[in-house]
């Protein structure tokens, strides 16, 4: 296994053009799908933890997991690179716990290469504020034995597909 730390580095500021985007996309055009198409391991253990997350079920969360995960939210301008699974645990808490009536709607989740894709829309209102909240954002996860090993956020679709080409 790759660093995870380098991985996470990795997956930031570079670009590749968009045949080789394109090239990805194809190869895996038999997964995509919204929630509950055939899926790979890969993409079932993602489904999986965003069940137990709509759940309730915070320990079925971070079960999802590897120990030494890494979770890339410097997209967020209140976060960075965080290490570990009891990290990666706390970061989300906080982004959840501040908002009220938060949600997040998944579009897509897909085996994209060796990462899984997903594509989603979160809505809230911020405690104190009171202002609604609502971005569209897009993820890439890698999963080895079972768990997620790494997960980075971006601002939209084309900026995780391009991450993704760069690892292909």
């Amino acid at each position: 296994m790759r660093s995870l730390h380098a991985k996470a580095e990795a997956s930031r500021g570079s670009t590749r053009p968009r045949e080789a985007i394109a090239e990805i996309e194809a190869r895996n055009a038999p997964e995509r799908g919204i929630l509950g198409d055939a899926m790979s391991q890969s993409v079932e253990v993602v489904r999986r933890m965003y069940e137990a997350r709509d759940g309730g079920d915070a320990e079925g969360v971070l079960a999802c997991f590897h120990p030494e995960v890494v979770l890339d939210a410097r997209v967020r301008m209140d976060s960075g690179i965080v290490h570990g699974r009891e990290e990666a645990g706390r970061v989300i808490g906080e982004w959840l716990g501040a908002f009220d009536n938060w949600r997040e709607e998944i579009h897509e989740i897909r085996e994209l290469g060796s990462q899984v894709y997903v594509v989603a829309t979160q809505r809230g209102r911020a405690k104190g504020s009171g202002i609604e909240v609502e971005s569209r954002y897009a993820l890439l996860y890698e999963v080895e034995g079972g768990q997620i090993t790494w997960m980075a956020m971006f601002d939209g679709e084309a900026e995780a597909l391009a991450a993704a080409a760069v690892k292909e």
